[in-house]
């Protein structure tokens, strides 16, 4: 299991149990996924809080799970992306086609 899927009414958290999300698991962790998404949940939060390291086909990942949640109807929303993963999707300009939620403060 590479994912916990919590479900909450008609829309999902997918977190991302994995540390490395890199080419040696791609293609089972989109299997994983996608399998969470028959229901066509909306929106989809995907918590990125535990991957320590994402390379280009990680990257491609997540593009392919969103172009399958907007295919639907849906929207993903990335979760608690860090400072390293933020660099890689800049400077592949796949930031401005993500959504992202707000790292959030504590009260």
């Amino acid at each position: 299991m590479m994912v916990r899927a919590e479900f909450s009414g008609n829309s999902v958290t997918l977190r991302f149990i994995i540390e490395r999300l890199d080419m040696s698991i791609v293609r089972a962790l989109r299997e994983e996924v996608r399998a969470h998404l028959t229901g066509r949940p909306n929106p989809v939060l995907v918590d990125m809080a535990n991957v320590t390291y994402m390379d280009s086909s990680g990257m491609g990942t997540l593009k392919l799970l969103m172009d399958d949640i907007h295919a639907y109807g849906g929207q993903m929303i990335l979760a608690n992306i860090n400072q390293p993963q933020m660099m890689l999707l800049k400077l592949s300009k796949l930031d401005s086609y993500f959504q992202f939620q707000e790292p959030q403060t504590p009260e």
